[in-house]
C-alpha cells in the first residue's frame, strides 16, 4: 500500500461456481481490458469473510491497491476485511515470472511491493 494508492469501488466482485472469490480490476496500463484475481477455492477458505460475503450477494465491488497483473490487497470497508491476491507466477518460485505486457514502470513498482518481476 506504499507503493500503490487504493482503487475506491473499480474492482468487481464475483462468486464462482466452485466456491471461490474473484476479483476483476482494470488493467492500468490498458483501462479498458481486465485482470482476474482469484481467492478461495482451498480448503479452509470457505468461511472466510471474502467467500461467504460474495456468494450471499452482500458485496459486489470492493477496493483495490496494487497491479492486477502481478500482486495486490483487497478491501471493503471494516475491521479485517483486507485479502492479499497475487498472480501466481507473481509469487511461485518455480514459475517464470511475467515481463511481457507490461512497462519497466510498472515492472519496477511490482518488485517494489515485492512482487516475482521479469527481466527488463
Amino acid at each position: 500500500m506504499r507503493v500503490y494508492p487504493w482503487q475506491l469501488d473499480l474492482t468487481e466482485v464475483r462468486s464462482k461456481k466452485n466456491g471461490s472469490t474473484q476479483f476483476v480490476v482494470p488493467d492500468p496500463e490498458r483501462p479498458e481490458k481486465s485482470v482476474r484475481l482469484g481467492y478461495g477455492g482451498m480448503i479452509g477458505t470457505g468461511r472466510h469473510f471474502w467467500v461467504r460475503t460474495v456468494q450471499s450477494g452482500q458485496v459486489t465491488a470492493a477496493w483495490f491497491a496494487g497491479d492486477p497483473r502481478y500482486l495486490g490487497v483487497v478491501a471493503t470497508p471494516g475491521p479485517r476485511h483486507l485479502v492479499l491476491v497475487a498472480q501466481r507466477e507473481a509469487t511461485d518460485s518455480r514459475m517464470s515470472p511475467r515481463k511481457r505486457g507490461v512497462s519497466p514502470e510498472a515492472r519496477a513498482r511490482a518488485r517494489a511491493a515485492g512482487a516475482r518481476v521479469g527481466g527488463d
